[in-house]
């Protein structure tokens, strides 16, 4: 109403103030806060909207923040474990060189003890430390309280591998579910932990001796009385670490001088080795041999080691470390151990079809066997048990007379054995082994050298039942 004290309530136009004053009628005009809105200031509604961002922006940080920590790893538990040893630890190609990784394969045992309704979900998925490049977990399960079979696995790049490896470089590899959040974290192997440990140091350490050593030539001094040949091997390395080759104690009549020679990287060394054969080398065929494994020298190498590997490092089935050979070293080396064995490189065993029998009740196995030999290279030969022993039977003879070989180099004899009561036998009849002594003319004269042969007895099935399984 015009002309109104400034101090007083406003009426409306019918006279009555509305209740609760001008503030009632703020909060008609547009809610609380357009009240507050029209009566602050510039400044204040700057201030108000700017509370009003840090509000939401904390609002969300909160929430990222909850989603983003870290998942809580539950305390996954390994109650058993052991590494696989049947797998070997890498594969060679046909020139002896690495054709596949090294693998790893550990069965464990897993529980999650405090695994509940609600609480983070724990699936293993492999295995996690230096070097690994595919690694999985099978069957692929969550972990509960009881305790699930989980078989791990992995390949590993050996170029990235620390030799020797730490004791705790390899564990359980863990993917943690924990509402919106996940993560991966790890748990410690049991006590397949050293085993892990030096399946990855051997295998990386022979593979890596495959892959970058190579004998690249052989200097040979053959000695023209006795099996005997001083060698000189050239041997490089194209590695980027150190490597160390050494001679394994000889077998089978067999003895190789010491050797232990360190090998730089991206050098060649002159190693020496002299072989004496007292029982000569079989060569398995007209080939050249693909390691220093292959043949009387038994040359081992590994890298980042600086000393030799123990005799039962590597699995059964993975075969000796031997260095590779180059195919002109390969080619002079056998040359030179041939040449040590008067030129006889491969003779053979054979049982004559027809001509051996068992008798199952006195247990003595006749057989005629034939050697068969280079023609024209042997004056005489004569068998002889076998000095090593190395036979399931039990020879009935001494010594045969001195044989001489047909024109086609062959030469046989009868010989009788005990079979003893199950008599292992590998898919056929039972397997006879002798010494096989032979004349060979020199310049000045003869000279003889001696062999270990073994031949597989070809029998009626009948009698090979009987011969290889026992009296009834």
């Amino acid at each position: 109403m015009a002309g109104s004290d400034a101090d007083e309530p406003e009426v409306l136009e019918g006279g009555h103030e509305p209740p609760g004053g001008r503030r009632a009628l703020d909060g008609v005009a547009g809610g609380h806060w357009t009240g507050v809105a029209t009566r602050l200031t510039p400044r204040g509604r700057c201030v108000a909207g700017v509370v009003s961002l840090v509000l939401v922006v904390a609002a969300v940080g909160g929430y990222e923040w909850l989603r983003n920590r870290p998942a809580r790893v539950p305390p996954v538990g390994v109650s058993a474990d052991r590494v696989t040893p049947s797998v070997p630890l890498w594969s060679a190609g046909a020139d002896g060189r690495p054709v596949a990784p090294v693998t790893l394969s550990v069965s464990a045992l897993l529980t999650d003890p405090d695994r509940r309704a609600g609480t983070p979900a724990v699936v293993p998925v492999g295995l996690t430390g230096p070097g690994l490049t595919a690694s999985g977990a099978f069957p692929a399960l969550t972990l509960g309280r009881a305790p699930a079979s989980i078989e791990l696995t992995g390949q590993v790049s050996c170029d990235r591998v620390p030799i020797p490896v730490p004791g705790d470089a390899y564990a359980v590899r863990l993917h943690v579910v924990d509402g919106p959040r996940s993560a991966y974290a790890t748990a410690p192997l049991g006590r397949a932990a050293p085993d892990l440990v030096q399946r990855v140091t051997v295998g990386c350490a022979t593979w890596l001796a495959a892959r970058d050593l190579t004998v690249t030539g052989v200097r040979a001094a053959v000695d023209p009385r006795e099996p005997r040949a001083d060698l000189v091997l050239d041997i490089h390395n194209a590695g980027a670490r150190p490597a160390l080759v050494w001679t394994a104690p000889g077998a089978g009549g067999i003895t190789v001088s010491d050797v232990r020679e360190a090998v730089a990287p991206h050098a060649t060394v002159a190693v020496p080795v002299s072989v004496r054969m007292l029982s000569c080398w079989s060569w398995p065929g007209p080939g050249t041999p693909t390691t220093t494994a292959d043949t009387p020298v038994g040359l081992l190498g590994a890298v980042g080691v600086d000393r030799p590997l123990s005799l039962d490092a590597l699995p059964a089935m993975q075969g000796d470390n031997g260095v590779v050979l180059a195919p002109a070293a390969a080619e002079q080396l056998r040359a030179a151990l041939v040449q040590a064995c008067a030129g006889i490189d491969s003779p053979v065993l054979l049982s004559s079809p027809g001509r051996a029998s068992y008798d199952a009740r006195t247990d003595v196995l006749t057989a005629h066997v034939v050697v068969d030999l280079p023609a024209g290279l042997v004056n005489e030969v004569r068998f002889l048990p076998p000095a090593a022993g190395d036979t399931a039977l039990h020879p009935l003879f001494t010594a045969t007379p001195w044989l001489q070989p047909d024109s086609n180099g062959q030469a046989g004899y009868t010989l009788r054995y005990t079979v003893p009561a199950d008599v292992p036998c590998l898919g056929g009849g039972p397997f006879v082994a002798l010494d096989m002594l032979a004349r060979v003319p020199t310049p000045g004269g003869e000279r003889e050298v001696r062999f270990q042969l073994a031949a597989e007895i070809l029998l009626p099935e009948a009698q090979i039942q009987a011969a290889c399984h026992g009296n009834p």
